[in-house]
Parts: C-alpha cells; sequence; structure tokens
C-alpha cells in the first residue's frame, strides 16, 4: 500500500531559478582591487625606503611616517573590506534564495565607501 502511494504522488514542481544582476559585487570588488594596485604601489614605496632612506628627502609626504599608516589603514579600509562587501553582495542573495533588496544601494555604498578611503588617504 505504501509502495502504491509512493509511486502515485507527483513529483514537486520546479522552482523558478532567480537571476542575480550582481552589479553590487562587481562594483565593490573592482573597488577593492583599484585600491589594491594603489596601497600595493604606496606599500612598495615604504619597503624601497627600508633600504634607501633619503629616497624621497625632499618630499615630506612620501616620509617613513607619512605612508606606513596609509599603507596599512588603506589595505584594510580600502582592499579587505570592499572585497568582504562584495562576497557579501554576492554570497548571501544566493544563500537565502532571493535577490538584493537593492543593488543600486550597493552601488551607492561602495561609491561611499570609497569618497571615504580617497578622502582618508589625502
Amino acid at each position: 500500500m505504501a509502495v502504491q502511494q509512493i509511486m502515485r504522488m507527483q513529483p514537486a514542481a520546479e522552482a523558478e531559478r532567480i537571476q542575480h544582476e550582481d552589479l553590487a559585487a562587481k562594483w565593490a570588488l573592482w573597488a577593492g582591487v583599484g585600491y589594491l594596485v594603489l596601497f600595493g604601489v604606496i606599500g612598495l614605496i615604504a619597503s624601497v625606503k627600508f633600504m634607501v632612506p633619503d629616497l624621497f628627502y625632499g618630499f615630506n609626504w612620501l616620509s617613513w611616517p607619512r605612508i606606513r599608516p596609509v599603507h596599512v589603514q588603506g589595505m584594510i579600509f580600502g582592499w579587505a573590506l570592499p572585497v568582504f562587501m562584495s562576497m557579501f553582495y554576492y554570497m548571501v542573495p544566493r544563500l537565502t534564495g532571493t535577490k538584493l533588496w537593492s543593488e543600486r544601494l550597493g552601488q551607492a555604498a561602495t561609491i561611499t565607501w570609497s569618497i571615504g578611503v580617497a578622502l582618508m588617504i589625502f
């Protein structure tokens, strides 16, 4: 009897697949990659200053006490956090089975964050 009931059961209808735009994730990822290159070059300058301390002697803004915090904070706030934001913009909608509430809000958050990081270093 149980076998017959199982045989009569119909398979469940397939769930509708959600198409994700991922614009917010892409914007945050590219912002992070851009800052990775920028602050990586600043870190390279800081490491060269260990070997040649008088390299940029006439430029006060390229002195060691100013370059090191820019590099460290830039890597944390300019690279790591936008990459984590893009990871969450990508993963959370897929794990919850919904769309991101607002792609434009994610883009606006990325732009605001990038402007804040740029103001921080200058």
